[in-house]
Protein backbone atom coordinates (compact mmCIF):
# COMPACT_ATOMS: atom_id res chain seq x y z
CA UNK A 1 0.00 0.00 0.00
CA UNK A 2 1.65 3.30 -1.47
CA UNK A 3 1.68 5.52 1.74
CA UNK A 4 1.55 9.46 1.55
CA UNK A 5 2.93 10.02 4.96
CA UNK A 6 5.89 9.17 6.67
CA UNK A 7 6.57 9.51 10.48
CA UNK A 8 10.22 9.40 10.61
CA UNK A 9 10.79 12.25 8.92
CA UNK A 10 9.74 15.48 9.39
CA UNK A 11 7.84 17.92 7.37
CA UNK A 12 7.46 14.98 4.83
CA UNK A 13 5.09 17.16 2.51
CA UNK A 14 6.86 20.21 2.91
CA UNK A 15 10.24 18.75 2.38
CA UNK A 16 9.97 16.55 -0.47
CA UNK A 17 8.89 16.36 -4.18
CA UNK A 18 6.14 13.65 -4.92
CA UNK A 19 8.62 11.87 -6.86
CA UNK A 20 10.83 11.44 -4.03
CA UNK A 21 8.39 10.69 -1.11
CA UNK A 22 7.06 7.69 -3.44
CA UNK A 23 10.38 6.49 -3.72
CA UNK A 24 11.79 6.81 0.16
CA UNK A 25 8.50 5.25 1.32
CA UNK A 26 8.64 2.19 -1.16
CA UNK A 27 12.21 1.80 0.09
CA UNK A 28 11.28 2.06 4.12
CA UNK A 29 7.57 0.43 4.05
CA UNK A 30 8.39 -2.51 1.23
CA UNK A 31 7.28 -5.68 3.26
CA UNK A 32 10.03 -7.14 0.66
CA UNK A 33 13.83 -7.63 1.47
CA UNK A 34 14.85 -7.54 -2.11
CA UNK A 35 13.39 -4.18 -3.61
CA UNK A 36 14.13 -3.27 -7.62
CA UNK A 37 13.78 0.41 -8.62
CA UNK A 38 13.95 0.26 -12.25
CA UNK A 39 14.25 2.83 -14.58
CA UNK A 40 16.28 3.94 -18.23
CA UNK A 41 19.31 4.62 -18.46
CA UNK A 42 20.96 8.05 -16.92
CA UNK A 43 17.30 8.85 -15.50
CA UNK A 44 18.89 9.45 -12.02
CA UNK A 45 18.41 6.04 -10.20
CA UNK A 46 22.05 6.54 -8.76
CA UNK A 47 21.79 9.81 -7.87
CA UNK A 48 18.75 9.18 -6.06
CA UNK A 49 20.27 6.15 -3.84
CA UNK A 50 23.11 8.73 -3.11
CA UNK A 51 20.51 11.32 -1.60
CA UNK A 52 18.73 8.54 -0.74
CA UNK A 53 21.93 7.36 1.59
CA UNK A 54 23.46 10.57 2.35
CA UNK A 55 20.61 12.87 3.13
CA UNK A 56 17.54 10.70 4.10
CA UNK A 57 18.77 8.25 6.09
CA UNK A 58 20.83 10.78 8.27
CA UNK A 59 17.40 12.27 8.83
CA UNK A 60 15.36 9.17 9.91
CA UNK A 61 14.00 9.98 13.41
CA UNK A 62 14.43 7.54 15.90
CA UNK A 63 12.16 6.27 18.85
CA UNK A 64 15.68 6.13 21.58
CA UNK A 65 18.24 8.27 20.72
CA UNK A 66 20.78 6.81 17.26
CA UNK A 67 23.82 4.83 18.16
CA UNK A 68 26.82 5.46 17.38
CA UNK A 69 26.27 3.00 14.01
CA UNK A 70 23.57 4.82 12.60
CA UNK A 71 22.95 5.20 10.15
CA UNK A 72 24.46 2.05 8.21
CA UNK A 73 24.49 2.05 4.01
CA UNK A 74 26.30 -0.11 2.12
CA UNK A 75 26.79 0.34 -1.12
CA UNK A 76 28.20 -2.19 -3.61
CA UNK A 77 29.26 -0.71 -7.15
CA UNK A 78 29.32 -3.07 -10.41
CA UNK A 79 31.52 -0.46 -11.68
CA UNK A 80 34.15 -1.21 -9.43
CA UNK A 81 34.19 -4.78 -9.81
CA UNK A 82 35.65 -4.47 -13.65
CA UNK A 83 34.91 -6.29 -17.08
CA UNK A 84 35.27 -9.73 -17.06
CA UNK A 85 35.60 -10.66 -13.45
CA UNK A 86 32.67 -12.57 -12.68
CA UNK A 87 32.47 -15.43 -16.17
CA UNK A 88 29.20 -15.15 -18.08
CA UNK A 89 30.30 -18.48 -19.27
CA UNK A 90 30.26 -20.53 -15.85
CA UNK A 91 27.32 -19.82 -13.97
CA UNK A 92 28.20 -21.43 -10.51
CA UNK A 93 31.90 -19.53 -10.76
CA UNK A 94 29.88 -16.60 -11.09
CA UNK A 95 27.69 -16.85 -8.00
CA UNK A 96 30.62 -17.58 -6.23
CA UNK A 97 32.84 -14.84 -7.20
CA UNK A 98 30.54 -12.46 -6.49
CA UNK A 99 29.43 -13.95 -3.02
CA UNK A 100 33.39 -13.31 -2.06
CA UNK A 101 33.05 -10.01 -3.18
CA UNK A 102 29.91 -8.77 -1.85
CA UNK A 103 30.69 -10.65 1.50
CA UNK A 104 33.68 -8.74 1.51
CA UNK A 105 32.33 -5.56 1.48
CA UNK A 106 30.16 -5.93 4.30
CA UNK A 107 32.83 -7.40 6.17
CA UNK A 108 34.74 -4.45 6.03
CA UNK A 109 31.65 -2.14 7.03
CA UNK A 110 31.15 -4.21 9.91
CA UNK A 111 34.92 -4.16 11.01
CA UNK A 112 34.85 0.00 10.50
CA UNK A 113 32.01 0.17 12.48
CA UNK A 114 33.07 -2.10 14.99
CA UNK A 115 29.92 -3.85 15.96
CA UNK A 116 32.10 -6.61 18.20
CA UNK A 117 35.28 -8.11 18.97
CA UNK A 118 36.53 -11.36 16.91
CA UNK A 119 36.40 -13.24 20.69
CA UNK A 120 33.21 -11.85 20.85
CA UNK A 121 31.59 -12.72 17.91
CA UNK A 122 32.83 -16.48 18.28
CA UNK A 123 31.64 -16.31 21.73
CA UNK A 124 28.69 -15.33 22.94
CA UNK A 125 27.37 -14.11 19.89
CA UNK A 126 27.32 -17.74 18.51
CA UNK A 127 25.84 -18.88 21.53
CA UNK A 128 22.96 -16.31 20.59
CA UNK A 129 22.85 -16.96 16.94
CA UNK A 130 22.42 -20.71 17.61
CA UNK A 131 19.78 -20.66 20.16
CA UNK A 132 17.49 -18.66 18.13
CA UNK A 133 18.44 -21.08 15.17
CA UNK A 134 17.55 -24.15 17.00
CA UNK A 135 13.80 -22.97 17.22
CA UNK A 136 13.54 -22.56 13.62
CA UNK A 137 12.29 -24.83 10.92
CA UNK A 138 14.30 -23.22 8.27
CA UNK A 139 17.75 -23.60 10.09
CA UNK A 140 20.65 -21.45 8.45
CA UNK A 141 23.09 -23.59 6.57
CA UNK A 142 26.05 -22.24 8.22
CA UNK A 143 25.03 -22.25 11.59
CA UNK A 144 24.51 -26.08 11.28
CA UNK A 145 27.77 -25.99 10.13
CA UNK A 146 29.07 -24.73 12.65
CA UNK A 147 26.87 -26.45 15.48
CA UNK A 148 28.15 -29.84 14.15
CA UNK A 149 31.31 -28.97 14.32
CA UNK A 150 31.19 -27.52 18.02
CA UNK A 151 29.53 -31.11 18.93
CA UNK A 152 32.69 -32.56 17.42
CA UNK A 153 35.24 -30.85 18.83
CA UNK A 154 34.12 -30.44 22.26
CA UNK A 155 33.93 -26.69 22.29
CA UNK A 156 30.36 -26.04 23.00
CA UNK A 157 28.60 -23.41 25.88
CA UNK A 158 29.53 -25.50 29.04
CA UNK A 159 33.06 -25.77 27.40
CA UNK A 160 33.62 -22.17 27.05
CA UNK A 161 32.92 -21.53 30.50
CA UNK A 162 34.94 -23.88 31.96
CA UNK A 163 38.25 -23.48 29.58
CA UNK A 164 37.26 -20.17 27.50
CA UNK A 165 40.93 -19.07 25.89
CA UNK A 166 41.18 -22.97 25.04
CA UNK A 167 38.34 -23.07 23.74
CA UNK A 168 38.20 -19.26 21.67
CA UNK A 169 41.30 -20.35 20.05
CA UNK A 170 39.45 -23.67 18.73
CA UNK A 171 36.35 -21.71 17.87
CA UNK A 172 38.41 -19.44 15.86
CA UNK A 173 40.10 -22.79 13.62
CA UNK A 174 36.37 -23.30 12.89
CA UNK A 175 34.87 -19.53 12.00
CA UNK A 176 38.39 -20.05 9.28
CA UNK A 177 36.66 -23.13 7.82
CA UNK A 178 33.54 -21.63 7.69
CA UNK A 179 34.11 -18.65 6.27
CA UNK A 180 36.85 -20.37 3.74
CA UNK A 181 33.73 -22.27 2.27
CA UNK A 182 31.78 -19.34 -0.52
CA UNK A 183 28.31 -20.58 0.23
CA UNK A 184 29.09 -21.19 4.31
CA UNK A 185 30.33 -17.65 4.28
CA UNK A 186 27.46 -16.31 2.60
CA UNK A 187 25.31 -17.44 5.07
CA UNK A 188 27.50 -16.88 8.05
CA UNK A 189 27.67 -13.11 6.91
CA UNK A 190 23.46 -13.08 6.39
CA UNK A 191 23.16 -14.20 9.66
CA UNK A 192 25.45 -12.04 11.31
CA UNK A 193 23.84 -8.87 9.92
CA UNK A 194 20.33 -10.36 11.11
CA UNK A 195 21.74 -10.27 14.39
CA UNK A 196 23.19 -6.90 13.84
CA UNK A 197 19.78 -5.67 12.83
CA UNK A 198 18.33 -7.04 15.90
CA UNK A 199 20.80 -5.95 18.80
CA UNK A 200 21.65 -2.52 16.81
CA UNK A 201 18.74 -1.41 14.62
CA UNK A 202 15.63 -2.98 16.59
CA UNK A 203 13.76 -0.37 17.08
CA UNK A 204 15.17 2.16 13.68
CA UNK A 205 15.52 -0.73 11.29
CA UNK A 206 15.28 1.16 7.88
CA UNK A 207 18.56 2.87 9.20
CA UNK A 208 20.40 -0.51 7.77
CA UNK A 209 20.23 -1.04 4.41
CA UNK A 210 22.13 -2.94 1.13
CA UNK A 211 22.52 -0.95 -2.35
CA UNK A 212 23.36 -2.63 -5.55
CA UNK A 213 24.40 -0.39 -8.54
CA UNK A 214 25.27 -0.86 -12.22
CA UNK A 215 24.32 -4.45 -12.45
CA UNK A 216 23.32 -3.83 -16.25
CA UNK A 217 26.94 -3.54 -17.04
CA UNK A 218 27.21 -7.25 -16.80
CA UNK A 219 26.09 -9.73 -19.25
CA UNK A 220 22.47 -11.50 -18.66
CA UNK A 221 24.08 -14.90 -17.35
CA UNK A 222 26.02 -13.06 -14.73
CA UNK A 223 22.73 -11.49 -14.08
CA UNK A 224 20.87 -14.49 -13.31
CA UNK A 225 24.21 -15.37 -11.10
CA UNK A 226 23.67 -12.44 -9.42
CA UNK A 227 19.95 -12.45 -8.95
CA UNK A 228 20.54 -16.33 -7.40
CA UNK A 229 22.62 -15.35 -4.62
CA UNK A 230 20.83 -11.96 -3.79
CA UNK A 231 17.30 -13.44 -3.89
CA UNK A 232 18.14 -15.86 -0.55
CA UNK A 233 20.81 -13.70 1.13
CA UNK A 234 18.51 -10.39 1.55
CA UNK A 235 15.80 -13.67 3.12
CA UNK A 236 18.05 -14.56 5.78
CA UNK A 237 19.69 -11.59 6.83
CA UNK A 238 16.31 -9.56 6.68
CA UNK A 239 17.89 -6.46 5.60
CA UNK A 240 16.98 -4.19 2.96
CA UNK A 241 18.43 -4.99 -0.32
CA UNK A 242 17.66 -2.10 -2.91
CA UNK A 243 19.29 -3.53 -6.86
CA UNK A 244 19.40 -0.15 -9.49
CA UNK A 245 18.12 -1.88 -12.83
CA UNK A 246 17.63 -0.83 -16.33
CA UNK A 247 14.23 -2.29 -17.66
CA UNK A 248 15.32 -4.53 -19.72
CA UNK A 249 17.95 -6.06 -17.22
CA UNK A 250 14.92 -6.49 -14.43
CA UNK A 251 12.46 -8.34 -17.17
CA UNK A 252 15.16 -10.45 -18.69
CA UNK A 253 16.92 -11.27 -15.47
CA UNK A 254 15.55 -10.35 -12.54
CA UNK A 255 11.62 -10.68 -12.87
CA UNK A 256 11.12 -14.67 -12.70
CA UNK A 257 7.97 -14.62 -10.61
CA UNK A 258 9.73 -17.46 -8.54
CA UNK A 259 8.29 -17.93 -4.69
CA UNK A 260 11.11 -15.28 -3.46
CA UNK A 261 9.06 -12.03 -4.79
CA UNK A 262 11.31 -8.93 -5.51
CA UNK A 263 9.30 -5.80 -5.12
CA UNK A 264 9.58 -3.61 -8.13
CA UNK A 265 9.90 0.61 -8.04
CA UNK A 266 9.18 2.06 -11.43
CA UNK A 267 11.85 5.11 -10.88
CA UNK A 268 9.78 8.94 -11.42
CA UNK A 269 12.44 10.98 -11.70
CA UNK A 270 11.98 14.83 -12.49
CA UNK A 271 11.89 15.25 -16.17
CA UNK A 272 15.09 16.45 -18.42
CA UNK A 273 13.32 19.19 -19.64
CA UNK A 274 12.81 20.60 -16.35
CA UNK A 275 16.41 19.98 -15.05
CA UNK A 276 17.48 22.13 -17.87
CA UNK A 277 15.52 24.99 -17.62
CA UNK A 278 16.10 24.96 -14.21
CA UNK A 279 20.25 25.28 -15.32
CA UNK A 280 18.86 27.72 -17.99
CA UNK A 281 16.60 29.98 -14.98
CA UNK A 282 19.38 30.00 -12.62
CA UNK A 283 22.08 31.39 -15.08
CA UNK A 284 19.70 34.43 -16.53
CA UNK A 285 18.74 34.88 -12.63
CA UNK A 286 22.05 34.69 -11.08
CA UNK A 287 24.79 35.61 -14.05
CA UNK A 288 26.78 37.19 -11.27
CA UNK A 289 27.81 33.48 -10.84
CA UNK A 290 29.25 33.11 -14.13
CA UNK A 291 30.84 36.49 -14.38
CA UNK A 292 34.30 34.83 -14.59
CA UNK A 293 33.86 33.02 -17.25
CA UNK A 294 32.08 36.32 -19.34
CA UNK A 295 33.72 39.50 -20.09
CA UNK A 296 31.42 42.11 -18.00
CA UNK A 297 30.58 43.66 -21.00
CA UNK A 298 29.58 40.51 -22.92
CA UNK A 299 27.34 38.93 -20.15
CA UNK A 300 24.14 41.64 -20.51
CA UNK A 301 24.01 40.10 -23.97
CA UNK A 302 24.25 36.45 -23.43
CA UNK A 303 21.57 36.46 -20.82
CA UNK A 304 18.94 37.97 -23.24
CA UNK A 305 20.39 35.36 -26.01
CA UNK A 306 19.90 32.47 -23.46
CA UNK A 307 16.62 34.17 -22.36
CA UNK A 308 15.09 34.05 -25.86
CA UNK A 309 16.53 30.38 -25.84
CA UNK A 310 14.94 29.34 -22.97
CA UNK A 311 11.04 30.72 -24.44
CA UNK A 312 11.77 28.27 -27.16
CA UNK A 313 12.00 25.53 -24.57
CA UNK A 314 9.72 25.95 -22.78
CA UNK A 315 6.76 25.45 -25.83
CA UNK A 316 5.50 22.35 -26.29
CA UNK A 317 6.99 21.52 -29.48
CA UNK A 318 10.48 21.66 -27.71
CA UNK A 319 9.46 19.24 -24.86
CA UNK A 320 7.96 16.57 -27.12
CA UNK A 321 11.18 16.91 -29.50
CA UNK A 322 13.73 16.95 -26.29
CA UNK A 323 12.00 14.06 -24.18
CA UNK A 324 12.32 11.90 -28.15
CA UNK A 325 15.68 12.45 -28.13
CA UNK A 326 16.30 11.76 -24.45
CA UNK A 327 13.94 8.85 -23.35
CA UNK A 328 13.90 10.47 -19.70
CA UNK A 329 17.67 10.05 -19.76
CA UNK A 330 18.83 13.19 -17.14
CA UNK A 331 22.47 12.32 -18.46
CA UNK A 332 21.44 12.33 -21.84
CA UNK A 333 19.64 15.70 -21.66
CA UNK A 334 22.63 17.29 -19.87
CA UNK A 335 24.57 16.45 -22.77
CA UNK A 336 22.35 17.54 -25.80
CA UNK A 337 21.73 20.89 -24.05
CA UNK A 338 25.43 21.81 -24.18
CA UNK A 339 24.56 21.78 -27.80
CA UNK A 340 21.54 24.70 -27.30
CA UNK A 341 24.06 26.35 -25.69
CA UNK A 342 27.63 26.27 -27.53
CA UNK A 343 26.96 25.17 -31.23
CA UNK A 344 27.69 26.41 -34.87
CA UNK A 345 24.65 27.26 -36.01
CA UNK A 346 23.92 30.30 -33.87
CA UNK A 347 25.68 32.77 -30.92
CA UNK A 348 23.25 33.64 -28.56
CA UNK A 349 25.24 37.03 -28.20
CA UNK A 350 24.04 37.49 -31.46
CA UNK A 351 20.96 36.70 -30.75
CA UNK A 352 20.88 38.91 -27.08
CA UNK A 353 21.92 42.01 -29.39
CA UNK A 354 18.93 42.17 -31.82
CA UNK A 355 15.86 43.48 -30.51
CA UNK A 356 14.00 41.02 -32.22
CA UNK A 357 13.26 37.20 -31.64
CA UNK A 358 15.57 35.72 -34.46
CA UNK A 359 16.02 32.24 -33.13
CA UNK A 360 14.23 30.07 -35.71
CA UNK A 361 12.72 26.99 -34.53
CA UNK A 362 14.74 25.24 -37.37
CA UNK A 363 17.76 26.45 -35.97
CA UNK A 364 16.95 24.83 -32.32
CA UNK A 365 16.75 22.03 -33.62
CA UNK A 366 20.10 21.76 -35.90
CA UNK A 367 21.98 22.82 -33.00
CA UNK A 368 20.49 19.90 -31.10
CA UNK A 369 21.09 17.65 -33.67
CA UNK A 370 25.40 18.83 -34.83
CA UNK A 371 26.35 20.78 -31.78
CA UNK A 372 29.51 22.23 -32.08
CA UNK A 373 30.76 20.93 -35.13
CA UNK A 374 29.36 22.61 -38.56
CA UNK A 375 29.39 19.03 -40.27
CA UNK A 376 27.48 15.94 -39.36
CA UNK A 377 29.44 12.83 -38.68
CA UNK A 378 26.98 10.09 -38.60
CA UNK A 379 27.44 6.14 -36.80
CA UNK A 380 25.82 3.16 -36.43
CA UNK A 381 24.88 4.14 -32.16
CA UNK A 382 23.82 7.92 -33.18
CA UNK A 383 20.39 9.45 -32.37
CA UNK A 384 19.91 10.56 -35.87
CA UNK A 385 19.31 8.13 -38.87
CA UNK A 386 21.75 8.38 -42.49
CA UNK A 387 18.92 8.43 -44.71
CA UNK A 388 21.33 8.24 -47.36
CA UNK A 389 23.09 5.48 -46.32
CA UNK A 390 22.86 2.31 -49.19
CA UNK A 391 24.09 -0.84 -47.37
CA UNK A 392 21.57 -1.35 -45.14
CA UNK A 393 19.92 -4.71 -43.91
CA UNK A 394 17.00 -3.82 -45.16
CA UNK A 395 17.31 -2.70 -48.88
CA UNK A 396 13.82 -1.93 -49.40
CA UNK A 397 13.79 1.00 -46.67
CA UNK A 398 12.50 4.36 -46.73
CA UNK A 399 14.12 6.66 -49.33
CA UNK A 400 15.80 4.14 -51.18
CA UNK A 401 15.96 6.22 -54.90
CA UNK A 402 17.71 8.97 -52.60
CA UNK A 403 20.47 6.52 -51.52
CA UNK A 404 20.54 5.67 -55.07
CA UNK A 405 20.98 8.86 -55.98
CA UNK A 406 23.61 9.38 -53.82
CA UNK A 407 25.72 6.42 -54.85
CA UNK A 408 25.45 7.37 -58.50
CA UNK A 409 26.85 11.22 -57.12
CA UNK A 410 29.47 9.81 -55.36
CA UNK A 411 30.40 7.96 -58.84
CA UNK A 412 30.52 11.08 -60.43
CA UNK A 413 28.01 9.01 -63.56
CA UNK A 414 26.33 11.68 -65.67
CA UNK A 415 23.46 10.91 -68.34
CA UNK A 416 23.34 7.77 -66.58
CA UNK A 417 19.69 6.41 -67.03
CA UNK A 418 18.42 3.28 -64.19
CA UNK A 419 15.61 0.82 -64.82
CA UNK A 420 13.27 1.22 -61.95
CA UNK A 421 13.98 -2.21 -60.54
CA UNK A 422 13.44 -1.01 -57.16
CA UNK A 423 9.48 0.31 -57.00
CA UNK A 424 8.80 3.51 -53.80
Amino acid sequence: MLQYHNEHLDDFPGNYGPNERYLINKILFSPYNLICVVGGIGVGKTTFSYYFMDVVMKKLRHELPPSSHCPCPIYFNFVDVGAGTLPASDFEKTQVIFSELLCDRIDHEMEVRNYMSRDEEIGQVWEDMLEEDSNKRDKNTALSFIAAQLRTENTGAGRLKTDYQATIEKRAEIRKRVVGDPTYRRFYVAALIKYIKTKYYGNHPHCFIIVVDNIDREPTAVQHGIKMVLKPFARISTAKVIINVRQSTYYQALDDDASEVIDEVPYCGVSPSDIVLSGIRNFIENPDGHARFYPKAALPTLVKGVSILGDQMKRDWFSAYFLSFTGRSVRKALTLAQHLIDNSVYDLSEIGRTDSNSLKQSDVMRALMVGADNTFHWHERGLIDNLFEVHQPNHNGYLVKLRILRMLALNREEDMRCRPFIQS
